[in-house]
């Protein structure tokens, strides 16, 4: 009879560790899926259907992707808070942000940034900083 009270026991232990195993699975909320950025040029825009397409790519390689937004999507023209109207219009460059499936932020690219003037080139003969004399300079120790 102890034996028996002690399986019953055990039996009913292993039975509820399943059955809490099994809540925990179903309560856990699963991780939002993140997509992977997706940058190209609008190239139309449903205001209806709240979505818009993005040609990504050039060429033979472009592709047509539509993009679903929200109430919750979060728009930015270059970089200053926005409206849909003013950052989803045809020829914009976009980077859009999606989670699951749906855009979450969505910035146009307006202003292109100002190309870095170069660097003049040091003239023969210059000493670098801390003057150090550049790899090739004759030594003038006043031998001849």
């Amino acid at each position: 009879m102890y034996r028996l009270s002690v399986v019953m026991l055990a039996m009913l232990g292993m039975f509820l560790m399943a059955a809490a195993v099994q809540a925990e699975d179903v309560a856990a909320p699963k991780p939002d899926k993140k997509s992977p950025p997706v940058m190209g040029e609008v190239k139309s825009v449903d205001s209806a259907a709240s979505s818009f397409v993005v040609v990504v790519g050039k060429g033979e390689k472009a592709k047509e992707v539509t993009v679903t937004v929200n109430a919750e999507t979060a728009y930015w023209l270059d970089d200053a808070k926005s409206t849909m109207d003013d950052v989803l219009k045809v020829g914009h460059k976009v980077k859009v942000n999606q989670v699951d499936g749906l855009a979450s932020k969505v910035q146009a690219i307006t202003k292109v940034p100002a190309p870095k003037e170069p660097k003049e080139p040091k003239k023969e003969g210059e000493k670098k900083e801390g003057g150090e004399k550049k790899k090739g300079d004759k030594a003038k120790d006043g031998a001849m």
